[in-house]
């Protein structure tokens, strides 16, 4: 190979170099400030890459945060005088379509977990399932029991919170044999994560379907 083989061969490396490096970086430079989406929830940037805070206003926050490359600001929440606020500030992240896919996956998983079926037969069967349901509530709910049967259970709350209120409902499947126990949780307006509760749901059949313990 002579010197100007090489010197070409050089050039088209250098270049391939630069491609490679272009496409591994965020599409910072077409990102605009109404292309930002801020969220609340951790779980919506867990695959994402981390950027850098940004603060300020509204405007001046996505638009900072497109400058950085970001689409996504995870918004920091913080207390005062016991109640809690959202700053318009937070982290930058940007989230490709592979750390999308991610999260949609592990949101479906979720999901499944959450939507499990708790069925029990007339008799001991739903006894004992309804008292993990009252020991459950006694052990995660911030609220004191309001309502408490044989085929309902309530919490107070939530008020305008993040602490989850809770309804259980035991419910006839219509063979008089079958029961269906049913679980809703929810917070005041925006208080809580679409994701933090379905975590709450998913635990909450976990336990209930849970085995004797000899």
């Amino acid at each position: 190979m002579n010197r100007f083989q090489t010197a070409a061969s050089l050039l088209m490396l250098v270049a391939a170099s630069a491609v490679m490096a272009q496409k591994s970086q965020p599409t910072s430079r077409t990102i605009k400030g109404e292309d930002v989406k801020f969220t609340t929830d951790p779980d919506d940037v867990e695959f994402c890459k981390t950027l850098g805070e940004v603060g300020g206003g509204f405007r001046r926050t996505d638009k900072a945060a497109a400058a950085l490359g970001a689409n996504v600001v995870l918004q920091t929440i913080y207390t005062s005088g016991g109640e809690q606020y959202v700053a318009n500030g937070g982290t930058a992240y940007f989230c490709g379509a592979d750390d999308t896919a991610k999260q949609a996956e592990k949101r479906a998983a979720l999901q499944k977990s959450a939507d499990r079926k708790i069925s029990c037969t007339a008799g001991l069967h739903c006894e004992f399932e309804w008292s993990r349901v009252t020991a459950w509530l006694l052990e995660n709910s911030k609220w004191k029991l309001r309502n408490v049967t044989d085929a309902l259970i309530t919490t107070e709350g939530p008020m305008d919170t993040g602490n989850p209120s809770f309804e259980v409902i035991k419910m006839a499947t219509g063979d008089g044999k079958t029961y269906q126990i049913l679980m809703r949780a929810s917070c005041g307006i925006g208080q809580c994560t679409e994701r933090a509760l379905l975590r709450l749901k998913a635990k909450f059949v976990d336990f209930v379907l849970a085995p004797p313990t000899q």
